[in-house]
């Protein structure tokens, strides 16, 4: 839950003003808490942000022994506070809502480039609205878990090259004139072979400076140690250039 926390921080410091339910009072105490990356959450804050989650009848998330997905919860708490989704037209339907980009990974490659696969990922949609997103930041979820017939859930750990920067070409999006540039804002990554377990951690940049947010360990990294994180990486947030 930290590294969704310190990436809502980052890039949506205003997520819970405004709002009066159990679910911002608590995720808002424990984003003043953060927020200059002095303070560490109580495990009593943090305990009542999860049963906020839980006890909402519009928030179906539910907390147990298992790992909870980093995408799973923005797509949870997007949808509560009702912010704009865009909408993905392919040949299968005509009106598919989402707030997160999910794009396959190469099988048949130990890497890729990002761009590439965004490419290949939209010579198969379209798409509508993207410009309506909150803050007008664009997630991207790499499907790093396949999903084989057998029923063993493998995770891809192909590297995914330059994923700092990415271009959303104007013949993808169905109402834009121009191509549309983005930089790497934020990104989570995620260690371990399972999507039930494991651990998050995430990566954020402020002005020059990448930081890395492990559980409470605040720590600058450098260029270096971003490219090799960001090679692995699961879930990608670009803001407009």
């Amino acid at each position: 839950m930290n590294a969704v926390l310190q990436v809502i921080k980052s890039l949506y410091p205003s997520i819970f003003q405004g709002v009066s339910n159990t679910i911002s009072i608590a995720g808002k105490r424990i984003i003043d808490i953060i927020k200059d990356d002095q303070g560490t959450p109580t495990r009593e804050d943090c305990q009542a942000f999860l049963e906020a989650i839980q006890d909402s009848p519009g928030l179906d998330w539910k907390v147990g022994n298992q790992q909870q997905d980093a995408e799973e919860l923005f797509t949870r708490l997007f949808d509560h506070l009702r912010w704009p989704r865009f909408v993905i037209h392919d040949s299968t339907a005509s009106n598919n809502p989402d707030f997160i980009l999910r794009v396959p990974i190469q099988l048949d490659s130990l890497s890729s480039q990002m761009q590439s696969l965004l490419d290949d990922y939209f010579k198969k949609v379209r798409v509508e609205g993207l410009s309506n997103l909150q803050n007008g930041i664009v997630p991207v979820q790499l499907i790093r878990f396949n999903n084989p017939t057998n029923g063993t859930v493998h995770k891809l750990k192909n590297n995914i090259m330059d994923p700092f920067r990415i271009t959303i070409n104007k013949a993808y999006r169905m109402e834009d004139d121009e191509d549309k540039h983005y930089t790497l804002a934020a990104f989570i990554l995620h260690m371990g072979d399972s999507p039930n377990s494991g651990h998050y951690v995430a990566y954020a940049k402020r002005e020059a400076q990448w930081i890395l947010y492990n559980d409470g360990h605040v720590t600058n990294v450098s260029n270096e140690d971003v490219r090799d994180a960001a090679e692995q990486a699961y879930l990608y947030f670009y803001k407009p250039q």
